[in-house]
């Protein structure tokens, strides 16, 4: 008699728990239903509020609505530029223009917020800066990698406290007959520090000729500013693994005295100040 009554109790414990789950359920798919459904992996419209609270251009700053509308725009091929038309018609500010490139980035799921924000607050006003933002909104992953590899490690130096002069800074390259860019200059302790930034995968072929061609551009970027203490720098994201390219990239970076160095952002600028000494 008690194994009857335990087993019935048991079993009226189980169906009240099936039907408490089945509420939580019920409840759960209703609010999730009555939550607001945005684009770009379920961004959240919060997150690209303005980076502008507290600044003089705050009540410039474009509404959300017209950030989410952009970079929906941007995403497309050929958006970018269609992109840099609107806001070229609206005359904004380089301060406002910035805010509006980086909260694009956060609506597209590119970047997280907190990072854009750090952005702001650290490169805002450097040359080149909203340039390498507006092309990192793109449609095609493989081209914008590459600007955001650039503002990431400009970013590192700013936080290491190493001045940001430029990011893709123009200069007249004699080797390749015309205006070629450096994709990152630095300021530290009466030093220029012209960075070529690759991100490569350790796997991903290496374009040798390519890479030659820039460290040969990062020496004649040393020639044109000989009172400037240039340090040409070489860096690439991860070492290829055939060992035999590595061998190749350090003779052609001795043969142009160019510094070569490998790693993340963060990593990278870390040993800027060792290149100084």
């Amino acid at each position: 008699m008690f194994r009857i009554q335990q087993r019935q109790t048991n079993s009226s414990w189980l169906r009240r728990g099936l039907l408490e789950l089945c509420l939580l359920g019920f409840i759960a798919a209703n609010f999730c239903n009555s939550l607001p459904v945005h684009a770009f992996n379920g961004t959240d419209a919060r997150v690209v509020g303005t980076f502008l609270k507290g600044t003089k251009w705050f009540s410039m700053a474009l509404p959300e609505t017209k950030i989410v509308e952009l970079a929906k725009i941007a995403e497309k091929t050929g958006g970018t530029e269609d992109v840099r038309k609107v806001l070229g018609r609206m005359n904004l500010s380089n301060e406002v223009l910035e805010d509006t490139f980086a909260r694009i980035l956060v609506v597209q799921g590119r970047v997280p917020s907190e990072e854009a924000e750090g952005w702001i607050r650290r490169l805002s006003g450097v040359p080149g800066f909203r340039s390498a933002m507006s092309k990192s909104m793109g449609a095609s992953p493989a081209k914008t990698a590459g600007h955001f590899n650039e503002i990431r490690f400009a970013d590192n130096a700013a936080q290491a406290n190493i001045r940001v002069k430029d990011i893709g800074f123009l200069f007249n390259d004699p080797y390749k007959k015309g205006v070629t860019d450096i994709d990152i200059v630095l300021e530290k302790n009466g030093h220029l520090v012209a960075v070529e930034a690759k991100d490569y995968l350790s796997t991903t072929p290496i374009p040798l000729d390519s890479f030659r061609a820039d460290m040969l551009s990062l020496a004649e970027f040393r020639r044109a500013n000989p009172n400037s203490n240039v340090v040409p720098v070489f860096w690439i994201t991860n070492k290829p693994s055939d060992p035999q390219v590595w061998k190749l990239l350090e003779a052609a970076a001795e043969q142009h005295k160019v510094e070569l160095i490998i790693g993340s952002p963060s990593e990278a600028i870390h040993q800027i100040p060792l290149l100084l000494r």
